[in-house]
């Protein structure tokens, strides 16, 4: 009996020490403050004129949030924010489910996050008719499973800016 007692106030003083060391748990990229700071980092690197933005709120969940998918798990899976009148750039972020970011139709501007090129479950990319003005550049290597990219533009400011090249 004793050893039972003894085991079981081992593991609560060590859960007690992993869920209040926040630099711990926050440091995962699948943990849900990790997802909403990833994603209010790119509402905060956007100009949403309309408020179509208005649902991405720190106090409700975030798979509730206008153009956020995600799965069973909470994970985002999918973020389309296409045709929103959203300007700006686009902030780095890491969303380790996301299959499929739409941002087309906007007015985003700036370099393409080589960050981008680290989303291995991304499927489909669709970043058309912005006004991107740098390639996407990265030393890691390509997203393995990227089936699909759009990224044609008629407002471009630099002649490459549409062609992605994942380097290695």
């Amino acid at each position: 009996m004793r050893p039972l007692l003894l085991f079981l106030l081992l593991l609560l003083l060590h859960l007690r020490h992993s869920l209040s060391s926040p630099h711990r748990l926050l440091s995962t990229p699948t943990h849900p403050m990790a997802t909403y700071r990833a994603l209010l980092s790119l509402k905060s690197s956007l100009d949403d004129p309309d408020s179509r933005l208005s649902s991405w709120k720190p106090n409700t969940s975030h798979c509730t949030w206008a153009g956020v998918t995600c799965d069973s798990h909470n994970h985002v899976t999918s973020l389309d924010l296409s045709g929103l009148n959203l300007s700006g750039y686009l902030s780095p972020a890491f969303l380790v489910y996301l299959s499929n970011l739409t941002l087309a139709e906007n007015n985003l501007s700036g370099p393409i996050p080589p960050e981008i090129s680290a989303l291995s479950a991304l499927r489909l990319l669709n970043l058309s008719n912005n006004v991107f003005n740098r390639t996407a550049r990265s030393r890691r290597s390509s997203p393995t499973s990227l089936t699909s990219v759009f990224s044609t533009s008629t407002t471009t400011t630099s002649p490459a800016c549409c062609r992605f090249r994942w380097l290695t």
